[in-house]
């Protein structure tokens, strides 16, 4: 048995230990926003994009700066919305019958041959990542494309460094794969998200922190689990374009980013000028 824990906000200690003394501090990353700071916008207003980060880490009242990115988005990127999967909830099909799993590999597949490979496919849930792997492992491999899967293929560091070496690759990997990957040129041209990467709400921390958001009068759907997933989507994004001569196409299945109100948050943590392209036939 283990026996874990972990603080249901960092807030506090980060206070009290980092930001209290006197010294200056400076928190730096590409994902500390929610979207994108429009030109001409307000200090007040730009803030705003940084609230999730500075309520989370305990910055309140902290001086804010977003710089532009040195990459040309526009011309580097595509992205692709397949409106053709259906919802993941339980009975759910498409009109040609297919289950939602069955839908996931179909255009995981689909969208993998269109870049002849270079793909990272990216999950939120293992179980879902390997019933995708176990499915298309085999047909990809027999058409000449080389499969690793994370959590069978060996560590991270390993099968990434592999995939490296390889022009045709397809990756298949779960949450350490969102981040702190970098793959530049084009062995990685085509990054797939399976689903917007929402935590699984059952999980005992994220059940916590909905606690303590709702005992203080919020919503803990606007207020923590839709940012978290924005800034994770932006993470997911950013595997693609990790130099100025990178080229290639992010593909999205999971249909809400274009059928649901919230999605529009996701739309706008895409860098500005790109195009979304929708293919397949929307599916409600």
């Amino acid at each position: 048995m283990t026996i874990a824990c972990s603080p249901t906000e960092v807030a506090p200690l980060l206070k009290e230990h980092l930001f209290g003394g006197e010294a200056s501090v400076v928190l730096t990353s590409a994902t500390l926003t929610t979207r994108e700071v429009e030109e001409g916008e307000t200090a007040e207003h730009a803030e705003t994009a940084f609230m999730h980060a500075l309520t989370r880490l305990g910055g309140e009242g902290a001086s804010t700066l977003q710089l532009g990115s040195p990459f040309e988005y526009t011309s580097q990127v595509e992205v692709f919305v397949d409106a053709s999967v259906p919802t993941p909830r339980r009975g759910s099909a498409s009109p040609t019958g297919e289950s939602f799993e069955q839908a996931i590999a179909s255009r995981v597949k689909d969208h993998v041959l269109a870049t002849d490979g270079g793909a990272f496919v990216l999950f939120t849930s293992f179980k879902l990542l390997y019933q995708t792997a176990d499915a298309l492992r085999r047909p990809l491999e027999a058409m000449g494309y080389q499969v690793w899967v994370q959590g069978k293929d060996g560590s991270r560091t390993q099968i990434l460094d592999e995939f490296r070496e390889h022009d045709r690759g397809v990756l298949f990997g779960a949450s350490s794969f969102w981040q702190g990957v970098d793959v530049r040129g084009d062995r990685l041209r085509n990054v797939i998200i399976t689903r917007l990467p929402f935590d699984p709400p059952d999980r005992p921390i994220v059940e916590a922190r909905n606690e303590l958001i709702r005992e203080r009068g919020g919503d803990p759907f606007r207020d923590d689990s839709l940012p978290r997933a924005v800034i994770r989507f932006k993470q997911g994004f950013g595997r693609l374009i990790r130099s100025s001569s990178d080229r290639g196409r992010v593909v999205v299945l999971d249909p809400r980013i274009v059928t649901t109100g919230y999605g529009k948050a996701f739309q706008k943590a895409i860098p500005g000028g790109v195009e979304l392209i929708r293919v397949g036939s929307e599916i409600g």
